[in-house]
């Protein structure tokens, strides 16, 4: 049984390129990661549901937002890159109105243009650092087409 119910949480998780990221650095780096999550998932009834894409997202975000909050910030970005809402929980601290770009970032990945919608993840609110992120307004594309921090 315990064999099958890990097979559903890897599968869920770690299989899942959206999610696949984070599940990975709280096995290597939080040894009882897996042996929490999964009486997690078994407490909340999920283990052996199918569960859509976005409700995986928020489960993880929500176990890592109260079991390991120094994962809380990867837990966001994870969700900003797989396209899930921008008003959903795991993205509660985006700002998305009007954001205009720093004079200086370090581009992670794509290419910025005038056009892109910007939001912004702050890692520090003092410094105003952080993440930003552009999504291309006109194919509706959900995922970030650009990635920067400052």
């Amino acid at each position: 049984q315990t064999a099958r119910q890990l097979s559903r949480l890897l599968d869920g998780f770690y299989n899942t390129p959206a999610w696949q990221s984070i599940t990975r650095k709280l096995i290597l780096k939080k040894e009882k990661f897996l042996y929490r999550f999964l009486e997690h998932l078994i407490q909340i009834g999920l283990i052996d549901q199918p569960i859509s894409l976005e409700k995986r997202g928020l489960i993880l975000y929500e176990f890592c937002k109260h079991n390991y909050p120094e994962y809380q910030l990867e837990a966001s970005i994870a969700w900003i890159e797989a396209g899930m809402s921008l008003k959903k929980l795991p993205a509660e601290k985006v700002k998305t109105k009007r954001q205009v770009p720093p004079e200086n970032w370090q581009v992670l990945y794509g290419q910025y243009k005038e056009n892109l919608r910007l939001c912004f993840l702050p890692v520090n609110e003092e410094t105003n650092q952080g993440y930003w992120f552009g999504f291309e307004s006109e194919i509706q594309k959900p995922e970030p087409v650009f990635k920067a921090m400052n």
